[in-house]
């Protein structure tokens, strides 16, 4: 199995389940690199299975990622809310096809 970032407590879980695991602490300039590449790992588990569990995966590591940025979690919602309110959300599922035309 090659590298793969994982939850701070994976670790010590895996220590109180009786294995070794060998990891390491990322330094801060390379945490923007892997949690980039976490998000899409878990954006397809998402796509592949979707369920609360793997809602809550993405939402952490987006949420890792803002703080990389140096934003809060706060201030992610905040920025989302406004979108909302701007452009509004995705819940009614409208898809802008391509090739139409206005009149």
């Amino acid at each position: 199995m090659g590298s793969k970032l994982v939850r701070d407590r994976i670790p010590e879980v895996m220590w109180a389940a009786g294995l070794r695991p060998r990891f390491r602490v990322l330094a801060e300039d390379e945490r923007l690199t892997w949690l980039l590449e976490k998000i899409r790992e878990e954006a397809e588990e998402l796509a592949t299975q979707p369920s609360l569990e793997e809602c809550a995966d993405v939402l952490e590591v987006l949420l890792a990622i803002a703080q990389e940025l140096g934003h809060t979690r706060d201030q992610v919602h905040l920025a989302a809310e406004k979108k909302v309110e701007l452009r509004g959300a995705f819940h009614k599922g409208i898809l802008l096809q391509a090739g139409g035309r206005e009149e």
